[in-house]
């Protein structure tokens, strides 16, 4: 798995330095999985990366995040994208 991360990280470092016309490091180093023991834990790490740019004052919920699974789940009529509790 690593190996696989290793290469997508490679690629798409690449790729965006390429686009946004400068280099060096874009991704952390460690590369850390997770095991998902049920699906509470699930949704509290799906809730947790979700609410990242809410987090960094880059959207007010996370479902105003143009590229959150937030905005998806909200629209399939799942509870996505509000405050946190």
């Amino acid at each position: 798995m690593s190996a696989i991360i290793q290469a997508w990280k490679s690629t798409s470092a690449h790729n965006i330095n390429h686009r946004l016309g400068r280099s060096g490091r874009l991704w952390r180093r460690e590369y850390f999985d997770r095991y998902m023991r049920d699906e509470n834990h699930l949704m509290t790490t799906i809730e947790y990366v979700e609410h990242n740019p809410v987090q960094a004052r880059l959207a007010q919920y996370a479902a105003d995040w143009r590229w959150s699974s937030a905005r998806h789940r909200q629209n399939a009529g799942e509870d996505a994208g509000g405050p946190m509790e």
